[in-house]
């Protein structure tokens, strides 16, 4: 099954993809946390971490990202890499928020889609993985609980009729990867 399109009839099957946002920048001590862009490492962090989903083919159907500015860069380099057309949803309620609030806000994705991925924060992104992966590679479900640094990647393959229908432990992580493994 195919999960980078829509899909009127998704079935039991299910992807979320789960993105911190890159490495932000602390220059501008005026700044609100909100407002904080990329450094240039995050920038290229981005972007290493688009062509690894590229190169993979894993491709979202729709984006929930965070709209906080670093969080809408991040989205905006990887974008840049994958060069297709992809629904976006720059949501505030995503923004610094807990796993249960990303999980409730995720049960209400449109099920159109099979895959969504979601763009926020530590540590909703990282704690939201663990929940939703039951199963998966011992040594990256370690890695995840131990950091999820910024532009790491989880992918988790859901079992669930709907978005909705989502429940703890449903998911098998498929792929985890860091910035920092790809280099």
């Amino acid at each position: 099954m195919s999960f980078t399109k829509r899909n009127g009839n998704a079935g039991t099957n299910r992807r979320i993809i789960l993105m911190r946002h890159a490495k932000s920048a602390w220059t501008d001590a005026g700044l609100r946390d909100f407002d904080r862009p990329l450094a240039p490492r995050g920038a290229r962090a981005a972007t290493l971490m688009g062509a690894w989903l590229k190169e993979r083919n894993i491709l979202p159907g729709m984006v929930l990202c965070s709209a906080s500015r670093r969080t809408v860069e991040t989205w905006d380099r990887v974008s840049d890499v994958l060069r297709v057309q992809i629904p976006v949803t720059f949501d505030r309620d995503i923004y610094l928020k807990s796993d249960q609030v990303l999980l409730d806000r995720l049960k209400r994705a449109d099920d159109t889609y099979s895959s969504v991925m979601m763009i926020g924060h530590h540590s909703g992104i990282d704690t939201l993985a663990l929940r939703l992966a039951g199963s998966g590679p011992k040594a990256d479900l370690a890695r995840i609980a131990a950091k999820f640094p910024t532009a790491a990647v989880a992918v988790i393959d859901l079992k669930a009729k709907s978005w909705s229908a989502l429940t703890d432990g449903c998911g098998k992580l498929v792929e985890y990867a860091v910035p920092k493994d790809l280099v």
